[in-house]
């Protein structure tokens, strides 16, 4: 196994106990709290049945329609609901990232994207810009990482 950090490249290292403890565990996989406490809350996995599921979606593409992401000033929205390919058993860490990104030169860049509404069956994506930002287009990529419904687990009542 290659050490993701230290040694020369392409020299075998050994993993750290913390990383070896996630490669043996897959159901400690979760979010990990940041140090300065950016997130206050590890999402715990209880069964071995984890699912990844990811996709990506143009969020919109205003220059040649002249839409209000490119011609538009103040506050801007665009909301995208996103359906996951399975449905999870407990709602999953979603991370999403911009994967492209279209702005006029001439503008400050200024754009937040985040998931909300996070259930087991999917999530909203949203973009928000402001001010004088001007964007032509943009895409997003994004990742689900949680608990699946496996057959074993049912409720008596």
């Amino acid at each position: 196994m290659q050490a993701l950090s230290g040694g020369a490249y392409g020299e075998r290292q050994n993993p750290s106990p913390f990383f070896a403890f996630f490669l043996l565990n897959p159901a400690a996989i979760g979010l990990i709290i940041d140090p300065e406490g950016f997130w206050d809350v590890m999402k715990r996995i209880e069964n071995k049945l984890v699912g990844v599921d990811q996709g990506e979606l143009v969020l919109f593409s205003d220059y040649e329609s002249g839409g209000d992401m490119w011609t538009g000033s103040g506050d801007r929205i665009r909301r995208h609901s996103v359906r996951f390919t399975e449905r999870f058993s407990t709602p999953p860490a979603v991370h999403v990232a911009l994967s492209m990104w279209d702005i006029d030169s001439s503008t400050n860049a200024r754009m937040e994207i985040s998931a909300e509404k996070v259930t087991v069956t999917g999530f909203d994506c949203v973009f928000r810009t402001w001010a004088d930002t001007h964007v032509a287009r943009a895409r997003m990529r994004w990742m689900a990482i949680g608990e699946l419904v496996h057959e074993d687990n049912w409720e008596l009542y």
